[in-house]
């Protein structure tokens, strides 16, 4: 025995097979070592050009993000330039009590305009005539709005009034307000209009960490640099000591793709702004460059060792391995009498030669010839189907003299994605079986597999009045069942009641075409061809009807959302059914509009599509589920701005997760479920700073006392929920006016 065991291990390696598994993997491997040899010498470049090219897309990406927001305050400060309540404003001669009407519709304008952008920190007009600022807040002297909003110890109040009263042409001027934050001002003098002077400037200010937030998000490693810099020699973003050199200029075209400051070598990737004279600018050191290069190459060194090293053992295993079954698979056969394999043949051959013959074999057995027979009869016209007894021979028997074919789909649902195939398969089997077993008193029925469906002909001698409900029964029984077994839906599909074999094809046809529109008949168990026959599925619902509803909803106008889904409903009342989806949606997209993140709980959306309703029940349905929202929607907004316990709950939160740093807006407003731009108006009005301010301050006085019990600064990032040290420490400057070491130098003296 052991004798005949090495004698075969012999054979085994000499098989054709065998050898060419062993060769394949060899050339594989072979392909790897010359791969790993290549990246070797060209693992630099490689790095050096794809790190170029991600970072120019950062940088253009950048850009284009940038621009859109600029661009959306300068559109904002273009329509205040063209507003007609300005012209009025600017006419005025003096400021009387018969003016104050125009002033007030001003600021309303103002107010509007502000409340479009997040983004924008504030919204201003400085009337040159009467040396007086109209914004959000009122209409002040000019000496008031610099106390309240600008005042500092750079300039003063004589020095920005002069500012305010220079022409200014689409300008762009970095101020320091009250608090201390630098803030870039847009500046536009407004138009003339016939007196021939310019009376007012209108001024829209950006926070600058709003700019330094986007440069900040749109680094990949701490260590890069990205900043702008204007052609009037404006630099948001940028370490002051970094362009102290001078070495980097607005427009400068004689830069190379590296440039040396502070003795670092960069990188430098730039985009030019769209709509102002800006340049974003990203350096990366070259000794990050350098780093991931170096990993590339130790990769491909390594690689490179371990295919010559390990390549002919593994190709060898690898051959057993796989060569393991395809001989346990001659193995069965040579064992159940098959004929004995000879090693100079190819295995392939003759496997194929052993499956040939059983192929053969099992084209004579009877089950198999009859499903084949009767998928024959579904899918081919007639004549070309066997005649009667071909079919009588295969045990295909239908011997009464109407047909009708069913298709039969079952909805897994939730169950979808864990069904494995075997329980598939059983579902469909046990469909198969509980329904025959319900019918065969009556009629006789046949099974086959179609495709993913499941495809029964009934055949019966006599079609009578009864016919449709006793099978319109059978269906409900199957699917009760089926629901208990499985929780599964299954649905049936009739087509036409066909005469005589040769129309089996017409039925199956029908039963095809009326499983198209099962999603939108009636939620029966079974649903017949001519049910959908003459069925026209078109309605008229515009985008813009729908939009109108949406407004409606977000505002909480019940009455103008009845109006209009009223028109709707009138307009399609032959189409209600179909209809009704699309207006389901729209109260989703009206509820989640007007701050509500989900609809009511009562709505029952299996009823609304139902089709059992008429037109006025169906209005009905519609009517209380818009009144239920927008009541809501009213309701929560009013509870909100009339109460700060909201405000409280979220200030409460923010100091129990403020250690997470994916903590933002977004996730803040998913836990107390409203929108976040709803949350983030809400709270700054409520309590008088942004939302994403207070999360930093939050943030910053815990790190304070951190730092007091001797953490580092990496350390104390990382428990208060930064990011990294670069951005705990400069979120840390710009709350405290000193960065973190400064802090600790100042205590330990």
């Amino acid at each position: 025995m052991i004798i005949y065991t090495i004698d075969k291990e012999i054979a085994v390696k000499r098989s054709p097979v065998f050898r060419s598994y062993f060769f394949s993997y060899l050339l594989m491997i072979s392909c790897s070592v010359c791969f790993a040899i290549a990246l070797y010498f060209y693992a630099f470049q490689i790095a050096k050009s794809q790190s170029s090219k991600i970072n120019q897309m950062l940088i253009d990406k950048l850009q284009v993000e940038v621009d859109e927001y600029v661009g959306d305050a300068l559109k904002l400060q273009e329509d205040l330039i063209i507003d007609k309540t300005l012209r009025k404003v600017t006419a005025l001669k003096d400021v009387a009590m018969s003016d104050q009407e125009v002033l007030l519709e001003m600021q309303r304008n103002i107010i509007g305009k502000h409340s479009i952008s997040e983004t924008i920190d504030n919204i201003f007009i400085y009337l040159k005539h009467f040396d007086t600022v109209l914004s959000a807040q009122g209409h002040m002297s000019s000496q008031l709005f610099y106390q309240l909003y600008y005042e500092n110890e750079i300039y003063t109040h004589e020095e920005m009034r002069e500012l305010l009263n220079q022409d200014w042409h689409w300008s762009v001027v970095p101020l320091l307000n009250a608090k201390g934050e630098r803030e870039l001002v847009f500046l536009q003098t407004s138009l003339s209009y016939g007196s021939g002077e310019d009376s007012a400037t209108v001024a829209v200010t950006i926070n600058e960490s709003v700019f330094q937030q986007w440069l900040d998000e749109t680094k990949w490693d701490d260590a890069l640099e990205i900043f702008i810099l204007g052609k009037d020699g404006l630099v948001v973003g940028a370490d002051e000591q970094l362009l102290e050199a001078g070495c980097l200029k607005y427009g400068d075209s004689n830069r190379n793709s590296m440039i040396l400051l502070r003795d670092k070598k960069y990188a430098v990737a730039s985009s030019y702004s769209k709509n102002r004279d800006w340049e974003y600018i990203l350096l990366m050191p070259d000794k990050l460059l350098k780093n991931d290069a170096r990993k590339i190459q130790i990769f491909a060194i390594f690689g490179f060792f371990m295919c010559i090293t390990v390549g002919m053992y593994v190709a060898y295993l690898l051959t057993k391995k796989h060569y393991r079954p395809l001989r346990l698979v001659m193995d069965q056969f040579e064992q159940h009498g098959e004929g004995r394999f000879e090693f100079s043949e190819n295995e392939y051959q003759w496997l194929i030669g052993r499956m040939e013959k059983i192929h053969e074999e099992r084209k004579n057995n009877k089950k198999q010839l009859k499903c084949h027979y009767l998928y024959q009869l579904l899918t081919r016209p007639w004549p070309d189907v066997p005649d009667k007894t071909r079919l009588f021979q295969a045990g295909l028997t239908l011997e009464g003299d109407y047909n009708l074919v069913i298709v039969v789909e079952f909805n897994l649902g939730d169950l979808q994605e864990v069904v494995e195939r075997k329980e598939y398969e059983l579902i469909r089997f046990s469909i198969m079986n509980v329904f025959e077993e319900l019918a065969e008193e009556t009629c006789r029925v046949e099974s086959v597999v179609a495709g993913e469906d499941l495809v029964c002909l009934l055949n019966t001698s006599s079609i009578d009045g009864d016919f449709r409900e006793w099978l319109e029964g059978i269906a409900d029984g199957t699917q009760k069942r089926i629901r208990e077994w499985f929780g599964v839906q299954v649905m049936f599909f009739a087509g036409s009641v066909e005469r005589g074999l040769d129309c089996i094809y017409t039925s199956y046809l029908h039963a095809n075409e009326s499983a198209k529109y099962g999603d939108l008949i009636e939620t029966e168990s079974l649903i017949w061809y001519e049910a959908i026959e003459n069925r026209r599925i078109t309605y008229k619902y515009s985008l813009e009807e729908e939009q109108r509803i949406i407004n409606a909803l977000r505002v909480g106008d019940s009455a103008k959302v009845k109006e209009l889904m009223r028109h709707v409903l009138e307009k399609n009342a032959e189409s209600k059914n179909y209809l009704a989806y699309d207006l389901i949606g729209t109260l989703m997209r009206g509820a989640d509009a007007g701050g509500l993140m989900w609809l009511p709980a009562d709505l029952d959306i299996e009823k609304q599509l139902s089709g059992k309703y008429s037109n006025e029940m169906l209005e009905q349905k519609f009517f209380q589920l818009s009144d239920h929202i927008c009541s809501q929607i009213i309701s929560r907004e009013e509870e909100q701005r009339n109460d700060c316990e909201l405000s409280g709950r979220v200030m409460e939160y923010v100091k129990q997760n403020y250690q997470n740093p994916d903590l933002n807006i977004s996730i803040t407003a998913m836990e107390f479920r409203i929108t976040p731009s709803y949350l983030s108006s809400l709270f700054k009005e409520q309590m008088g700073m942004g939302l994403l301010d207070y999360i930093n301050q939050t943030r910053v006085e815990q790190a304070k006392e951190l730092l007091k019990q001797g953490k580092s600064v990496a350390e104390t990032a990382e428990k208060t929920g930064f990011s990294g040290s670069a951005s705990f420490i400069r979120v840390f400057k710009r709350v405290t006016g000193i960065t973190p070491g400064q802090m600790k130098k100042l205590q330990d003296e």
